[in-house]
């Protein structure tokens, strides 16, 4: 299994076809949120998908913000929690 990514000028005519086409990040513009995608996310991350051509493999543009947190999301990461000078949890609110 090649899990070679992308890069290089394949990657950065990938990128401008695909923000000319949809500007805006996906998840934030379902919520009503207007906000402009930065980063190109694989739907199903590049480990999970088998051979060796990932010029079809599905992607949706995404702010910042949603990426790290679908990338979360998909390896099921969870914020660690902080714990103060005591040893005791605090709470962030």
């Amino acid at each position: 299994m090649s899990n070679k990514r992308i890069s290089g000028r394949a990657l950065q005519a990938l990128r401008k076809q695909h923000f000319q086409r949809q500007p805006l990040c996906e998840l934030c513009a379902a919520k009503g949120i207007v906000r402009t995608a930065e980063e190109l996310d694989h739907i199903n991350p590049l480990s999970r998908e088998p051979g060796p051509d990932r010029l079809d493999l599905p992607r949706r543009g995404l702010c910042r913000e949603c990426h790290r947190e679908a990338t979360r999301q998909a390896f099921g990461y969870r914020r660690k929690p902080r714990i103060g000078l005591d040893g005791w949890e605090v709470d962030d609110e």
